[in-house]
């Protein structure tokens, strides 16, 4: 596929997701508010030198100019509010519509019912069916391209599912993630990839939710998913590098050793 023959979103659907980003932008005080008060107070849940973490990453995104495509390891269904949380400060994505990223829930376990729906769209969701017919993808394609071609962020889970073992599969993966880059790379070609690896202290595999009062450790790295290959060829090599950077950052995690006795006083109470 080249930039001249990527499929084009129709009016209605690009309406569709103007209106969407608009909306949700114009809620992020309530939504980031809601989403802080349930994870920080209600859950009990911090960070390990969140500061520090934010900071880091704001050095390396800043100066980016184009699209920005996030690929977090998964391990439970909150992933994506925890790292929404930890990636920016509450007031930022108001000004910043890319520091809000859209997400990519399964609609058969997300995308049903009133409340999940609405909560979907102030929250930036557009839903795919993992391993749906042909037309479903493709026309989700199509919207990731448009997101991609307004300069937004996205966030995407490369393994597709929550790791049954409690670490990043390196063998049993599939290419969906490295399609995805080298067709949107085609008409956004200063999409980046960046590797972020969230993983709770105590957290043993993949669960529902995070035990209460958890502290998450967070790191990161942006990788070069350019490549000489074209086709699945690229995909694949694109996959693959998404997935070692994601178990070389989970080799760095476990070389830790964690106590919260040798932690407690670490932790970061930035909000």
């Amino acid at each position: 596929m080249t930039a001249n023959d990527a499929p084009i979103l129709g009016l209605a659907e690009r309406l569709a997701l103007k209106l969407q980003n608009f909306v949700a932008q114009a809620f992020v005080p309530v939504t980031f508010l809601v989403i802080f008060l349930w994870l920080r107070l209600v859950r009990g849940y911090r960070i390990h030198h969140l500061a520090e973490f934010r900071a880091g990453l704001r050095r390396t995104l800043d100066s980016l100019p184009g699209p920005l495509l996030i690929c977090p390891n998964h391990l439970t269904m909150i992933d994506s509010l925890i790292l929404i949380w930890a990636m920016n400060e509450p007031w930022r994505p108001f000004f910043n519509s890319k520091a809000f990223p859209w997400n990519t829930p399964e609609r058969r376990n997300f995308y049903r019912g009133f409340l999940l729906k609405m909560l979907c769209y102030f929250g930036k969701c557009i839903p795919i069916v993992r391993q749906g017919p042909l037309e479903e993808q493709k026309r989700f394609l199509k919207r990731v391209q448009y997101v991609f071609s307004k300069g937004q962020s996205m966030m995407i889970f490369p393994e597709g599912t929550r790791s049954r073992s409690g670490k990043v599969d390196t063998e049993n993966f599939t290419y969906g993630v490295g399609k995805l880059v080298t067709e949107a790379q085609q008409t956004s070609k200063k999409l980046k990839v960046l590797c972020v690896y969230l993983r709770g202290i105590n957290q043993q595999s993949h669960s529902f939710l995070p035990r209460r009062q958890e502290r998450f450790y967070a790191d990161y790295q942006l990788i070069d998913t350019t490549s000489p290959a074209l086709g699945l060829r690229a995909a694949r090599a694109i996959s693959t590098k998404i997935i070692m950077t994601l178990s070389e950052l989970e080799t760095k995690f476990f070389s830790h050793n964690f106590s919260h006795n040798s932690l407690g006083p670490k932790w970061s109470e930035t909000t």
